[in-house]
């Protein structure tokens, strides 16, 4: 007498049909250490808002004249990012992640992204308000990530919305290097060789092709991989200095939080490179106890 489907014995760990094992890698090592540098740069993000009284992730526009209570509004969104990023680097509880996340990420798209883009649309092609308003969405995308981690059922999508978003605003500010190429090479450090247009240059069409790469599934994996490292490298190289050459001018705010910003951009570069190797068949591997569930 043949078994029924609800009596049948579960096939043994990599029979045909079980979730797969894979050794855990050196790409998923840089990917949580991705996830690190992004969660602490929203909480960053939200300490920054205490020190300038403002709200500061996704270069919001200006507080609107004659409005009361910008300092108060920048001091309670500020604890809600602090507060967001602190649960992202230290809590495993998903529900605790989704809300926090989730509630960043309304911040960024209704202050910063929606009020910036009718900016945008009136700024000059491949202008300084687009950067502006790219910074809103891929912050917002890697929110959006991070909410979803944990949750196999969705989290495919939003590693392809993160990977469009960063992908997208790459390629923007690729093209800016050529179309501002004597605003940007101000930018380059005297000490490295090869001339300052060089490099503005040959970093333009690094960021051109590596958000491309991003947006590619093959290629993907290599391009956050490569594009994540060369982010990263500018902060010491480029970023840091900058904030530090701007203490106590009208400047330093803007500089301290392109700091930031670019850090959040390189881990979210290698996170989204480590999420995309996820599947339901390696889920479980690299998160133990959170094997998806049929049905």
């Amino acid at each position: 007498m043949s078994q029924s489907p609800r009596s049948a014995p579960a096939p043994a760990a990599g029979a045909e049909g079980a979730p797969r094992a894979r050794p855990f890698t050196r790409a998923d090592l840089v990917a949580r250490f991705g996830r690190v540098l992004f969660a602490g740069a929203i909480a960053v993000f939200g300490v920054q808002h205490f020190i300038f009284g403002d709200f500061i992730p996704g270069r919001a526009p200006a507080w609107p004249a004659g409005w009361p209570g910008q300092v108060v509004f920048a001091w309670l969104t500020g604890v809600v990012f602090l507060a967001c990023g602190l649960v992202l680097l230290v809590d495993e509880g998903e529900r605790r992640r989704l809300i926090v996340a989730a509630l960043a990420g309304v911040l960024v798209a209704g202050w910063a992204v929606l009020r910036g883009l009718p900016h945008a649309v009136a700024d000059v092609p491949l202008g300084g308000q687009w950067t502006q308003l790219g910074k809103g969405v891929v912050i917002g995308a890697g929110l959006g990530v991070l909410a979803c981690d944990g949750r196999p059922q969705s989290v495919g999508r939003a590693v392809l919305c993160g990977r469009v978003a960063l992908g997208a605003f790459m390629i923007l500010a690729g093209l800016q290097h050529f179309r501002w190429a004597d605003f940007a090479v101000a930018f380059v450090p005297a000490w490295v060789p090869g001339g300052g247009l060089f490099w503005v240059f040959a970093t333009g069409v690094f960021l051109i092709a590596g958000g491309a790469g991003l947006m590619i599934p093959r290629l993907a994996e290599r391009a956050g991989m490569w594009s994540g490292l060369m982010i990263f490298l500018w902060v010491p190289m480029v970023h840091v200095p900058s904030a530090l050459a701007a203490r106590g001018t009208a400047t330093s705010q803007n500089e301290w939080t392109a700091v930031v910003e670019a850090t959040a951009f390189a881990g979210l570069a290698w996170w989204l490179t480590g999420r995309g190797r996820f599947s339901a068949d390696t889920f479980a591997t690299l998160d133990p106890g959170r094997v998806p569930r049929e049905g």
